[in-house]
């Protein structure tokens, strides 16, 4: 079977003071943040052209006082 693949890309601002949190604070704040995300991120997946999609790997990479979200979506490829 062959597929095309796409990344979503997005970003979420860090909260002011996450420097001063531990480990267990920071995950469990990201994880509140991350369901907040998830509908419009699922919604867009569903509605990309070429697909319809789906996850296949992400990473999550801190920029400052942001995070870049990217997951790597893939879709049977046309014709096939």
């Amino acid at each position: 079977m062959t597929y095309e693949y796409t990344f979503l890309v997005t970003t979420m601002e860090l909260l002011p003071g996450v420097e001063s949190l531990t480990a267990d604070e920071i995950t469990h704040g990201f994880t509140q943040q991350l369901q907040g995300l998830a509908p419009s991120m699922s919604q867009y997946i569903q509605e990309a052209s070429g697909g319809p999609w789906e996850a296949v790997s992400h990473s999550v990479t801190r920029l400052g006082s942001n995070l870049v979200i990217t997951l790597m979506l893939r879709a049977e490829a046309s014709g096939t």
